[in-house]
């Protein structure tokens, strides 16, 4: 779930969006090492499946994230603001800046991963390189939207 939130806020870039991956952040929810890799591996996944880009080419490097700057303040109070608790405070620019930190550590793909999202660009779904558990493997091995954003058109 955490990481289609994060794909969701790569892709689309909602106020939601910014503000259910801070606190995801701020609250610590992926603290040890194989945590942090799932999360990765598990956000690569959902970035090829569930990406909306026009070319279909999801990127290998993530270095900057353009689509969360374009995230203004308005946005944020005719969006976030009214379903947030009167008590709760958002500081956006804060939330903004520790997102993108997160994220730029989170997503320093292995070669393995890039070589996934390069071979999913060319119409290859090979889950195995994203995932070493093969338990992990055949859950996702004919997932329906790999299976549609690979075929030959």
């Amino acid at each position: 779930m955490f990481a289609t939130k994060i794909n969701a806020l790569i892709g689309r870039s909602a106020a939601r969006d910014i503000y259910d991956v801070y606190n995801m952040v701020k609250h610590q929810l992926f603290v040890s090492d194989e945590e942090k890799t799932l999360l990765r591996k598990a956000t690569v996944f959902y970035l090829t499946v569930g990406s909306s880009r026009k070319d279909n080419a999801t990127p290998t490097e993530y270095t900057a994230f353009p689509q969360i700057d374009k995230i203004r303040f308005p946005q944020i109070r005719s969006q976030l603001l009214p379903v947030l608790r009167r008590s709760e405070h958002f500081d956006f620019e804060k939330a903004k800046t520790e997102v993108k930190d997160f994220l730029s550590k989170l997503l320093v793909l292995t070669e393995s991963e890039k070589e996934y999202v390069r071979e999913f660009n060319d119409k290859k779904y090979i889950p195995e390189l994203l995932f070493e558990d093969k338990e992990m493997v055949n859950r996702i091995k004919f997932h329906p939207m790999a299976l549609w954003k690979t075929r030959s058109r």
